[in-house]
């Protein structure tokens, strides 16, 4: 599997976890007790970070990738290098 599938996987089966969570959350809240609400919110925030990170891992592939074409089409066209994101 190509590493670009794994990570759709990957964060389909995160939201997928999520989802599932919060549904189970709503769907028992009122029967918790305050320190098992606390734990779950906790459980659920984590999950949420863990999202965020991996969303901002795929944000930084993309302008590495980004710049990497950038470059070799400029090397192409000019024979230099020149970084877009200094311009």
């Amino acid at each position: 599997m190509e590493k670009n599938q794994h990570m759709k996987v990957f964060f389909a089966d995160l939201m997928k976890e999520i989802d599932d969570k919060a549904e189970g959350y709503l769907s028992t809240v009122r029967t918790m007790s305050p320190e098992k609400r606390t734990d779950f919110l906790s459980a659920i925030q984590k999950l949420f970070s863990k999202s965020r990170e991996f969303g901002d891992d795929k944000v930084q592939l993309a302008m590495q990738t980004y710049e990497m074409v950038y470059t070799s089409i400029n090397k192409l066209k000019f024979g230099k290098i020149a970084s877009p994101l200094n311009l």
